[in-house]
This record gives structure tokens, C-alpha cells and sequence, in this order.
């Protein structure tokens, strides 16, 4: 612990210019099938409620719209890189 902790500022963006609907498009569907083969996988297992979760989300993430599917996207980066600078500054004692 720290009486005066180091705050660091990360800039996240993702640019819709950089990223146009037919490539965004693709990535989306490479991950509704990851999705759709873990509820099979669930469903196969006898796991009934948890491929009904991965289900009902697959039909939510198809629906998101490219804004939508950008800022979840990058929330998920601010997540993962939030959780790297927090180990690293721990283990580096930064």
C-alpha cells in the first residue's frame, strides 16, 4: 500500500473510420460461432441453464447494432488493459 499511489491514464479508442461494417461484421460473426458452439457444447453436456445463458446471449449479441458492437469492443479493451497495468504495476512495485 501507498500513501500517495501512482495513477496512470491510459487513452483507449477504436475509430469507425479504421474499421469499416463489412470487416466488423466479420469479427462479430467469428464470435456469435464461439458463442453458438458453447451453448451446443452446454446443451451436450446436460448443462440445459447454462447453454440457455450463452443462447439468449448469442441472440443479444447479434443484435447489437456498430456502435453498439465499437463500445463493446472497446469496454473489453479497457478491461484487459486495466487488468495488465494492475499486475504489472504490482509485480513491478510501480
Amino acid at each position: 500500500m501507498r500513501a500517495h499511489p501512482h495513477v496512470g491514464i491510459t487513452p483507449l479508442a477504436i475509430r469507425p473510420s479504421e474499421n469499416p461494417p463489412a470487416v466488423v461484421e466479420k469479427h462479430r460473426t467469428v464470435q456469435l460461432t464461439g458463442i453458438r458452439d458453447g451453448s451446443r457444447l452446454y446443451a451436450e453436456q446436460g448443462k440445459k441453464e447454462l447453454a440457455l445463458t450463452f443462447e439468449h446471449f448469442g441472440h443479444w449479441f447479434a443484435k447489437l447494432s456498430y456502435p453498439q458492437y465499437l463500445k463493446l469492443n472497446l469496454l473489453g479493451l479497457c478491461i484487459a488493459s486495466g487488468l495488465v497495468n494492475t499486475v504489472g504495476h504490482a509485480v513491478t512495485g510501480g
